[in-house]
Parts: C-alpha cells; sequence; structure tokens
C-alpha cells in the first residue's frame, strides 16, 4: 500500500557527537559570570537541542 509509505529516511536512535569541545569565558553581557561555549559536529539529520539538553540535565 504505497499511500501508508513515509517520504524520507530512517533516522539513527543513537548518535555520537564527534569533536566535543566544551570550555567557560567571563560573560562581558553579564559582569562577574561566567559562559558556557559548547562546540561539537553530528551527523546530518541529528538535533543539536538535544545534545544540549543532554549536557545540563
Amino acid at each position: 500500500m504505497p499511500e501508508l509509505a513515509s517520504e524520507g529516511d530512517e533516522r539513527n536512535m543513537f548518535v555520537k557527537a564527534e569533536k566535543l569541545n566544551i570550555k567557560t569565558e567571563d560573560d562581558e553581557l553579564n559582569k562577574d559570570k561566567k559562559k558556557c561555549i559548547i562546540s561539537f559536529v553530528l551527523p546530518k539529520g541529528s538535533y543539536a537541542t538535544i545534545v544540549i539538553k543532554k549536557i545540563f540535565s
């Protein structure tokens, strides 16, 4: 039944964030506070917001 098929490909349930780098610096907008700078690489189709949520939970 082709009308019941979904478009697109399946996604992996788990992916690995590559080149993860986390550092802190003084926050120039909020005196006496620090800011966290996070960078990483994900495969195409993955959600960075989920990675950030997992880091801070």
